[in-house]
């Protein structure tokens, strides 16, 4: 069973008024493209994405080249976000205005919902015969991904190497093990 982890495609949040429902650049728009082109040279033929608009964008391109490809849309892969501040009154929409108590139940609260949904993807790609899957997602949930694998957990997100707009990262997972393939790469290079 192989998983593709993309990133979304690039946004500018600058230039954003909700960084939550910020939407592709046109540089986003065109990584989208080789993430569809990517599906097709290794048949990818399901695709998860986020709920939120810039992974939903991404999603929605590649469904355009790929019509018949079989989507499943999860809350769970949603980045962590103010409602994982289980109705904190003092929560602000902006992950950067967060005090560190906050940031720590946000990313405790993530860590949850996205481990929780990851053994159902396995079960419904055995159950359906899916030997690949294109995971379109944000960066803090394909690293809480990759931590789970090498049995670690959310504290050990600093850790983490940042990953590229559009950047795409390979996991095997083969006899109750995962292998984790390059980092961050470009769906090109696949």
């Amino acid at each position: 069973m192989e998983l593709y982890l993309a990133r979304h495609g690039h946004v500018d949040y600058d230039h954003s008024i909700d960084l939550f429902a910020a939407s592709l650049t046109e540089l986003g728009q065109t990584q989208s493209l080789q993430l569809a082109e990517m599906c097709k040279r290794l048949d990818i033929r399901f695709l998860i994405s986020s709920t939120m608009i810039r992974a939903e964008e991404t999603a929605n391109i590649i469904l355009a080249e790929i019509p018949d490809m079989t989507r499943w849309d999860l809350e769970e892969f949603q980045a962590v976000n103010v409602d994982d501040l289980m109705l904190d009154p003092f929560g602000h929409p902006v992950m950067a205005q967060w005090t560190e108590d906050q940031v720590i139940t946000g990313q405790k609260r993530a860590w949850i919902r996205v481990t929780a949904v990851m053994p159902r993807i396995e079960i419904f790609m055995d159950n359906y015969g899916f030997e690949r899957v294109l995971i379109v997602a944000h960066e803090d949930v394909i690293q809480m991904m990759m931590l789970a694998w090498h049995g670690k957990d959310w504290r050990s997100l600093d850790e983490c190497p940042p990953l590229d707009f559009g950047a795409v990262t390979r996991i095997v997972l083969e006899d109750g093990q995962a292998f984790i393939g390059p980092v961050n790469v470009a769906p090109g290079e696949l």
